[in-house]
């Protein structure tokens, strides 16, 4: 079967554990829209969200069900198997994919039963443990994983394809950048780091007291593990108290910290182009263990031309040449990092070079060169 040749369409299945949209599912959206010409698509999502939406307005057939986690009881992953699988045999699905690891293993198990091709990108860094427990299904018969970069690909195997996340959205290069505008761009969740940009910039504030702090992004909440990192994020802003959403514990930080006039929650935002052309300094602070898988977030800021901030996670340390391209810092150590980034907000020259030399290397993601690597890789499979 020729993928770019044959008239008929493929049907290909998105399976997401997350019904908002953050890295993973730009992931996904980038690889769907590379295909959108040749693939009619369809999609099992837990709930109605941004994701729903989005999909269906590019004419995406979506269908809820929440699958559950790999360690859950057997019955319920029957039933998630089950529930695939009866799926897929009434649309006839050529194709399954999916950018997450929980619906990855549901992935492969469907696609040796049912024999069509699994297209598994791997979007995250995991435990070696986890990875050695997954290992027979990422190599399992009509299981193509593809990682979306060298960081991932080191962690889960040599042999595995890398193709690069990509710059989906034109977002324009804008050489007047006010680095006052601070922000940060992410789901909003306690692993992102949120909390520390804020307590460094409450740092900051203190010696430029115009800067702004503009936050785009809704929060997610994914159960016990979510609450167990608020507490942990919790502990290093210095609270002895508990908090039942990690929002609550942004709030009453911001009110300690007398930062209600500096800092703005913006929401989602279906327009990249416009949230980060706003943004001249852009925080990257994440500290999820083991890391970023790519750090989509930054590799767009510096497109636009933003003095990224960026913590070492994951493939963050690959992203960005320390004071060429944008700063790495330790958020833990609040005063130096303040420092650090004060020493070029208020040298202009040396924030307009790091802000020109971060634009020319983003050219690298490429949304065509993207899309040309992701169709010759399906023709590959279906050849």
């Amino acid at each position: 079967m020729s993928f770019t040749k044959t008239e008929k369409k493929i049907n290909l299945l998105l399976l997401e554990q997350y019904s908002s949209i953050g890295g993973a599912e730009i992931v996904a959206l980038n690889l769907l829209e590379a295909l959108h010409s040749q693939i009619d698509m369809h999609c099992i999502l837990p709930k109605e969200g941004k994701l729903s939406q989005v999909l269906s307005e590019k004419g995406c057939q979506v269908a809820y069900y929440e699958i559950p986690p790999i360690r859950s009881a057997i019955n319920e992953r029957r039933k998630a198997l089950s529930y695939i699988e009866k799926y897929i045999e009434e649309f006839k699905i050529d194709l399954i994919y999916t950018p997450m690891i929980r619906c990855g293993y549901y992935g492969s198990i469907i696609s040796k039963r049912k024999k069509i091709p699994f297209v598994w990108q791997l979007n995250e860094i995991i435990s070696p443990l986890k990875v050695f427990y997954l290992n027979r299904y990422l190599h399992g018969r009509h299981t193509y994983p593809i990682a979306v970069s060298s960081e991932v690909r080191r962690r889960f195997g040599e042999d595995i394809p890398v193709i690069e996340n990509p710059i989906f959205q034109k977002i324009q290069y804008k050489s007047a950048k006010n680095p006052e505008k601070m922000g940060f761009i992410g789901r909003i969740v306690p692993q992102k780091g949120l909390h520390l940009a804020l307590l460094v910039f409450s740092r900051i504030v203190r010696d430029m007291p115009s800067a702004e702090f503009l936050i785009y992004g809704e929060e997610e909440n994914v159960g016990g593990l979510h609450i167990r990192k608020i507490k942990k994020a919790a502990r290093e802003c210095g609270f002895k108290i508990s908090f039942t959403s990690y929002r609550d514990l942004l709030d009453a930080l911001i009110i300690r910290e007398a930062l209600s006039d500096e800092v703005r929650f913006q929401g989602y935002s279906e327009n990249l182009n416009e949230a980060v052309a706003e943004i001249g300094t852009l925080f990257v602070p994440s500290w999820n263990s083991p890391g970023e898988a790519f750090g989509l977030t930054a590799a767009e800021g510096m497109k636009s031309g933003a003095l990224v901030i960026s913590s070492r996670s994951g493939n963050l340390k690959n992203l960005i040449v320390h004071g060429a391209t944008g700063l790495f810092s330790d958020f833990k150590d609040l005063d130096r990092t303040a420092s650090n980034i004060l020493d070029v907000l208020t040298d202009s020259k040396r924030f307009r070079e790091i802000s020109k030399n971060a634009a020319i290397y983003a050219e690298r993601f490429d949304i065509d060169l993207f899309d040309k690597t992701v169709r010759k890789f399906i023709n590959g499979i279906f050849e």
